[in-house]
């Protein structure tokens, strides 16, 4: 009886030490499991963050890229302005100076036509013609100059040239007849050292008085 007891006893023992054992492998692989869990989620949760801070940085370089290329075009765009205010002023600067390159011009072409105008047109002092104001001895030499051109002047009046070719004997007759004397003629006429003729003036006329009706 006693050895049945004993026996018993001692599987009850195994029993218990076997659930023991089976109750510690049971939590260890709970904790274990547990442990795995943690691990699985603090990797998930690192994991994420890493996507999380990759994503931001990503975010972070293309806000700085497409920053830099506003800022780009936005240079790009006040440099062409710059460079497009900078034409547009030489362009107006090389039109203005055109202008004036005209203006003178014109100047000069309506200054140079007034003066052919005027070297054509016979120049006139106080409404005389020059030539016939020069003194007796410039009129004298220039008609000797040009004996083939007009003949000369005699008491204010100056003869008809010779026409045709045929020589003017006839008035170089009447010329010398005027210069020597004329029976016909009552003043006597004076020939100068210059050689223009002149008619010799009288003395004053006195004027005469009308007697007035009583």
């Amino acid at each position: 009886q006693e050895r049945l007891e004993q026996e018993n006893r001692n599987r009850l023992l195994r029993e218990e030490a076997m659930a023991r054992e089976a109750e510690e492998r049971r939590r260890r692989e709970e904790e274990a499991r547990f442990m795995a869990e943690q691990q699985r989620l603090r990797e998930e949760k690192e994991a994420q963050e890493r996507a999380r801070a990759e994503q931001e940085e990503n975010e972070r370089l293309q806000r700085q890229r497409e920053e830099a290329e506003v800022k780009a075009r936005e240079e790009a765009e006040r440099q062409r302005l710059e460079r497009e205010k900078h034409f547009q002023k030489e362009e107006q600067e090389r039109l203005e100076r055109k202008k004036r390159l005209e203006e003178i011009m014109k100047r000069t072409r309506k200054s140079d036509a007034g003066d052919k105008k005027d070297a054509r047109a016979s120049p006139q002092v106080n409404g005389k013609d020059p030539e016939l104001s020069r003194p007796a001895g410039n009129l004298s030499n220039t008609t000797a100059a040009s004996q083939t051109g007009s003949a000369p002047v005699i008491n204010g009046l100056q003869p008809a040239a010779h026409q045709n070719g045929v020589q003017d004997n006839v008035q170089k007759a009447e010329f010398e007849e005027m210069v020597h004397g004329n029976p016909t003629q009552t003043q006597p006429i004076l020939a100068f050292e210059a050689g223009e003729p002149f008619l010799m003036k009288t003395g004053a006329m006195k004027p005469q008085h009308v007697a007035g009706s009583p």
